[in-house]
């Protein structure tokens, strides 16, 4: 079972930003000016668990055809 946006924004820490949207004093460093590299970072991430996503969706594949296999010959 896959988990909520709310809950994979916890795992990824806490928010960098106030209600206003300007950067907190707990994540300095963050704000309009490192957008871009944040999200060719995101992006980055994106690709790699996309990838993964591939990877996983083989193995089920491979896993669903050997249950099948057990099934008949059950």
């Amino acid at each position: 079972m896959g988990m909520t946006i709310q809950e994979a924004a916890r795992r990824s820490g806490p928010a960098c930003r106030s209600r206003t949207g300007a950067a907190t004093p707990a994540c300095p460093g963050r704000g309009p000016h490192t957008a871009g590299e944040r999200r060719r970072m995101l992006e980055a991430h994106r690709v790699r668990v996309t990838a993964r996503i591939a990877e996983l969706s083989q193995d089920l594949g491979v896993l669903d055809y050997r249950i099948n296999l057990c099934k008949e010959t059950s």
